[in-house]
């Protein structure tokens, strides 16, 4: 089973106002905010709590909009591929010359790291939420400012490209060559699982709308005369500057129903004022064909409420979500680096040296001598100086082809 870590970050989201409506998440998506909704609807038990939370009297009504604004990452699961020393570079040192010398060879060269994540489930919640890659297990030296987001659908790639460098003195007792390797400890792997749940924390604010259910129906309906009698019009929700010649004046009666309706004495809502939550047979003497605009909005409470208070409540599927998802790694630990020494083949060297641009005598000596490790030893006196054999022995950087084929022949 992957190993399951638990980092202390958060993944931070930006505000978005609350909506008057939950909205269905497309496939693939987590909708936070509709989850909690109908999670509240659906449980007897946790509407009770929420509606206590919320002050709320009314076992009718229900929650109709839900903001969650904070997620914290509490978890999560995968696996990453070990370490290895991968080859990074490598250079030919060759001595042409039977002559004890060193030299201090510094090898260097760019590597790119890359972290690529693909989500196959995202998280609907009306707002952003980052997962930083260092939580995921890779090296900080490359992505520790790196955020992945759990609500884009899109796979997301972090590539940083840096330069590691490592020297080392390679020594020769007599003529000979070496090929100086530059390793460091990579880690590669493709297609790797990963899992990570986010959950709202106690002391976060859940934004709740309740009011009456959905599909409830409204009405707001004034009569000419009281117990709603006479000519009458009915209206939805909305401002209602005036209205009209037809019924301005003359309204003494009103039926509401899921709607709070506010009556003023002038048109464009001037003069006196009043608010209704429930019908009315008689607006009374100080109303009675006093009325000339309205507003209508839709009955309900806004509240924020602390996750904590409610949590107990709500089943783990409201509480705890899931982003699921493959990770593609190569990542380079800049710290753990060396360099290996090869001892090249006879042959090699020997055709190393017939393609070197000098020509001493020694040099000479070493092309017309019979291959194998003996007969390539020059005479005592044509053994240079070591001025000389500093100035003859040769570094040259290798190619990745080049590197292959001269480590096949060669050994530690």
């Amino acid at each position: 089973m992957p190993a399951t870590h638990r980092k202390p970050g958060t993944a931070m989201l930006v505000a978005a106002a609350l909506a008057a409506a939950a909205t269905a998440a497309s496939a693939g998506q987590v909708d936070v905010n509709a989850t909690v909704q109908n999670a509240i609807n659906e449980n007897p038990t946790a509407r009770a709590a929420v509606f206590q939370a919320m002050g709320v009297t009314d076992p009718t009504w229900r929650i109709n909009a839900v903001k969650v604004s904070h997620l914290k990452n509490s978890s999560i699961q995968l696996q990453l591929p070990p370490y290895s020393y991968e080859y990074v570079t490598s250079s030919e040192i060759i001595n042409c010359a039977p002559t004890a010398t060193s030299r201090q060879v510094t090898l260097s060269n760019q590597v790119t790291n890359s972290v690529t994540v693909t989500k196959s489930d995202t998280l609907e919640v009306g707002a952003e939420v980052s997962l930083s890659a260092e939580y995921m297990g890779v090296s900080a030296s490359a992505t520790a400012s790196t955020n992945y987001s759990m609500t884009n659908e899109n796979s997301q790639t972090n590539e940083t490209t840096q330069s590691i460098e490592d020297s080392t003195t390679v020594g020769f007792d007599d003529a000979g060559g070496r090929i100086s390797v530059l390793q460091a400890k990579k880690m590669q792997g493709r297609s790797i699982p990963w899992t990570a749940t986010f959950t709202p924390e106690d002391g976060d604010m859940i934004q709740l709308m309740a009011g009456p259910p959905a599909g409830a129906g409204h009405l707001a309906c004034f009569y000419e005369h009281k117990d709603y009698g006479g000519k009458s019009t009915c209206w939805g929700a909305g401002d209602h500057n005036y209205f009209g010649n037809a019924f301005n004046d003359i309204i003494s009666s009103i039926k509401i129903y899921n709607y709070v309706v506010t009556i003023y004495e002038h048109k464009d809502f001037g003069g006196k004022s009043r608010t209704l939550t429930a019908s009315e047979p008689y607006v009374g003497d100080a109303w009675n064909d006093m009325i000339s605009s309205v507003k209508i909005t839709y009955p309900g409470k806004t509240a924020s409420v602390r996750f904590g208070a409610i949590k107990a409540a709500l089943p783990e599927a409201a509480r705890v979500f899931t982003v699921h998802g493959a990770m593609d790694v190569s990542q380079t630990a800049f710290q753990d680096k060396r360099i290996v020494n090869y001892v090249m083949s006879d042959a090699d060297v020997r055709q190393a040296c017939a393609n070197a641009p000098s020509d001493t005598s020694t040099v000479a000596a070493m092309r017309a001598a019979p291959a194998g490790t003996a007969a390539m030893k020059a005479p005592a006196a044509a053994k240079m100086s070591a001025q000389q054999a500093a100035a003859a022995l040769r570094v040259r950087r290798l190619s990745d082809s080049e590197a292959r084929k001269l480590l096949s022949n060669a050994h530690l």
